[in-house]
């Protein structure tokens, strides 16, 4: 999709991913009712707070 072409995509009302690839080429993902996105760094946080110890 070109930069126009995603404008007119999100006009549409919804939740959406958008990935930019060279070139200037996006991509457009809808997200589900109740998904959730999880960046690779929130991902490394939850890992460490759950394999912390209880003491």
């Amino acid at each position: 999709m070109s930069e126009k072409e995603i404008i007119e995509a999100i006009r549409i009302l919804g939740r959406y991913v958008v990935d930019s690839l060279p070139g200037g080429i996006f991509v457009l993902t809808p997200l589900e009712d109740g998904e959730i996105i999880n960046t690779e760094e929130s991902h490394k946080q939850c890992k460490s707070f759950f394999r912390k110890k209880k003491s």
